[in-house]
């Protein structure tokens, strides 16, 4: 998910069965789908309550957030 002021701007998937490539520090990058629409969104993520749009305000000194599937 990408967030962009405060606004959910792209959800991208993690391709199943996908290469893993890694560089030279020893990261990797998980092989992701092209950005999803809204309706790829709710048929593949049913129970994340996600859209396009959605307001995600920043959280002073959190640069993560975790949802529950």
């Amino acid at each position: 998910m990408f967030v962009v002021n405060g606004k959910v701007t792209r959800v991208r998937a993690v391709k199943p069965n996908g290469t893993w490539d890694s560089d030279d520090r020893g990261y990797f990058d998980a092989p992701l789908t092209a950005p999803l629409t809204e309706l790829e969104i709710a048929r593949q993520f049913p129970t994340l309550p996600l859209n396009l749009g959605d307001e995600r305000p920043h959280k002073r000194g959190k640069i993560r957030e975790y949802l529950s599937l």
